[in-house]
């Protein structure tokens, strides 16, 4: 079995800090802030061949937090407080139908089919040639040096 963190083997520790914790927040922006570097550092280091390799490694695991997120609220709810007056009286779940959609269409089994049949015939030089007959008699008067009086 591959050790998982082998492509941060060669990193600095702040590099090494910043990816893991890109894996599990998929922002570089909460990443910078969790592992203490500056976003701008995040760039900076894409000059360097070892860290773009690295971080091409934690894209697809920051994608799956992402993934999972979405799947756990659509399934399990988010917890919802219950107002009145102001005041949290309750908690209450809440689910999204649409989030739960946008999940099953990722399915090829789940996408929505659309079947286009038939053909269309365009002569567009046809059509070119149709129009500049109609823009030439709209400015007839124009181009003949008439004017509106």
């Amino acid at each position: 079995m591959q050790d998982s963190r082998k492509p941060y083997a060669a990193l600095r520790d702040r590099q090494r800090r910043f990816l893991l914790c890109f894996e599990a927040c998929a922002s570089i922006t909460q990443a910078a802030r969790w592992a203490k570097v500056t976003r701008q550092a995040h760039y900076e280091w894409m000059d360097d061949p070892a860290y773009v390799q690295a971080f091409r490694y934690a894209e697809p695991r920051a994608q799956r937090t992402l993934e999972d997120e979405a799947v756990r609220r659509a399934r399990e709810g988010t917890r919802r407080a219950v107002r009145y007056k102001g005041k949290i009286v309750g908690w209450e779940m809440e689910f999204s139908d649409v989030l739960m959609n946008t999940l099953l269409k990722a399915d090829p089994k789940f996408r929505e089919r659309v079947e286009h049949t038939g053909t269309i015939e365009v002569d567009v030089a046809q059509r070119i040639r149709d129009r500049r007959a109609k823009l030439l008699e709209i400015n007839k008067p124009a181009l003949n040096g008439q004017t509106d009086a």
